[in-house]
């Protein structure tokens, strides 16, 4: 395993035990697929669990839904909103927020 797969691995046990955390991670080590990965944990335990995924930028949501193709993992039924956009949005509506 390299040094990035052990800090993606470490930091996916450590938001599962903890059922939350915030990523302090440098950009490129692999947030968006922590994220995924996280997300695909919870879907194993139920398939209908409500995700809402948020993020700094729109733009971003792109890298989202590609690395979910490019790793196979579904993101169908997945709302995704910005910070700014956070306020419109009931944290209780949803099983898990990334």
């Amino acid at each position: 395993m390299t040094k990035r797969e052990q800090v993606q691995q470490d930091a996916l046990d450590i938001a599962i035990k903890h059922k939350r955390c915030g990523m302090g991670i440098s950009m490129g080590v692999g947030k968006t697929l922590i994220g995924l990965r996280y997300l695909d944990y919870y879907r194993g335990l139920d398939k209908k669990v409500r995700v809402l995924i948020v993020a700094p930028k729109l733009s971003i949501f792109d890298s989202w839904k590609s690395d979910a193709e490019k790793f196979n993992i579904d993101i169908n039924n997945v709302e995704f909103t910005t910070y700014l956009s956070l306020h419109k949005k009931d944290p209780s509506d949803y099983d898990v927020l990334v």
